[in-house]
């Protein structure tokens, strides 16, 4: 999909569906790190079993998010299956991409999502962008 107004494409480069195989019957190792098919969020494995997997959201540290280490405590963890998850494009790490990302709103995002998130107001989304610079989130 394209944005109307510039022509834009809507879904950044490492969300676009190339390249991310399905888990399937692979096999995974606690803290591997994987996307959530339908949404490509980051989780870390903390435990599979017979085709179900147990993972949890990675650390987050400023704009980073590290796979590696302690992926959050278990109260937060979801059992996904092993189709619902999917490789990164092509990396190490599903939260390597080539668009730069900050913690907006609860959610980290583009550029591009944080102006579409502000209803095209490129001001406010330039605003929100800087405040998450300074708040080195």
């Amino acid at each position: 999909p394209r944005c109307c107004a510039c022509g834009d494409v809507l879904v950044p480069a490492a969300f676009r569906g190339e390249g991310w195989p399905t888990v399937g019957d692979t096999q995974v190792t606690k803290g591997d790190c994987l996307a959530v098919a339908a949404t490509r969020e980051p989780v870390v494995v903390k435990l599979a079993v017979q085709g179900r997997i147990l993972c949890s959201s990675p650390q987050k540290t400023g704009n980073d998010v590290a796979c590696e280490g302690d992926a959050g405590s278990d109260e937060n963890a979801v059992w996904y299956r092993s189709e619902d998850l999917v490789f990164p494009n092509g990396t190490d790490s599903v939260c390597d991409g080539d668009d730069e990302v900050m913690l907006i709103e609860g959610r980290f995002r583009t550029r591009h999502e944080a102006v579409l998130l502000f209803d095209g107001d490129a001001s406010a989304a330039r605003h929100a962008w800087a405040a998450a610079q300074r708040q080195g989130v």
